[in-house]
């Protein structure tokens, strides 16, 4: 049982007169804040909190991950989707999957990770809009994994939970999981390791965690280097550009990333919910409510069993 009271749906607007950063940890959002506050531009905040939440997220938000951005330059009113997202290895193909015996793919391990692009994101959408030199922009996560930060019991759960999935010898063991076995509780956890991979990226530049030293440390990784075709072509990744798509509901104009992220999945729902009265702003039990939470989870539903359909 609790006592929590049901979410209000819409949420309440927050609102910043000069800026704002909103992320999964109030840490990293804070990050990105002094970035703002330093002269640095929403692109070099964005950065900031993102390798944050490598930090104080890592479970979720880690510098293995990937990267999808909505730009848009207020001189040229333009908006563009930069597409992060890594491609498979060079030698994993569909050919040499069924060689290995492989009839579907694994839920972990080298056959189903992709190239990491979200590192690289950061160097192409700093190039085009940063304002602040690109070491600076990694100080605060650097700061919140070398000093520690205050663990919740979330993190702590997520991080042990992990470390008994991939094993007590494993890399994840020994990066993240040593946080939690010495002090990872709400009185601080470190991360030295990430700290180390921060600093490497904030000196070497993007390209050290695909061709540097952190890209061969990857490389190192049980089957990385078989699939990686000579171990070199995995470490590197293909950010593209795109015009976002939209939709427009009750009069707004909704933009998202086209495929192959999930964007399309939000301007579809939007579009379902249009053909709905919402529910009333302030009474979460609303007669309208079931029908248009119902009608969400309906549809997203149906476009993540699609989703495989739609072109990359």
């Amino acid at each position: 049982m609790t006592d929590r009271r049901p979410a209000v749906v819409p949420a309440v607007i927050a609102r910043g007169g000069r800026g704002a950063v909103t992320s999964p940890h109030h840490l990293a959002s804070q990050a990105g804040l002094g970035i703002l506050r330093s002269g640095g531009s929403a692109v070099d905040a964005a950065i900031g909190t993102n390798a944050a939440l490598a930090v104080t997220s890592s479970f979720m938000c880690g510098l293995g991950g990937d990267a999808f951005w909505l730009i848009h330059d207020a001189e040229t009113t333009t908006t563009t989707a930069l597409n992060g997202s890594g491609r498979s290895a060079a030698g994993a193909t569909i050919e040499a999957a069924r060689a290995a015996g492989l009839e579907q793919m694994p839920v972990r391990g080298a056959w189903t990770v992709t190239v990491p692009g979200a590192v690289d994101s950061w160097r192409v959408a700093h190039e085009r809009h940063g304002r602040l030199p690109w070491a600076q922009l990694f100080e605060p996560a650097m700061e919140l994994a070398s000093d520690g930060f205050p663990a919740g019991a979330g993190w702590v759960s997520a991080i042990a939970g992990a470390t008994k999935a991939f094993g007590a010898t494993s890399d994840w063991a020994r990066t993240s999981g040593r946080s939690v076995a010495t002090g990872g509780s709400a009185n601080g956890s470190r991360c030295r390791p990430i700290a180390r991979s921060l600093r490497e990226i904030a000196n070497g530049g993007a390209q050290t965690a695909y061709t540097g030293a952190l890209g061969a440390r990857s490389r190192r990784v049980p089957g990385i280097v078989r699939l990686s075709a000579a171990g070199e072509r995995l470490c590197g990744t293909s950010i593209r550009l795109a015009d976002p798509i939209g939709t427009t509901y009750r009069g707004v104009t909704s933009i998202s990333h086209p495929p192959n992220s999930s964007g399309p999945l939000a301007l579809l729902t939007l579009n379902v919910l249009s053909l709905f009265n919402p529910p009333c702003r302030t009474v979460s039990t609303a007669p309208a409510l079931p029908t248009w939470t119902g009608s969400t989870w309906a549809w997203r539903r149906r476009g993540w069993s699609s989703r495989s359909g739609m072109p990359a």
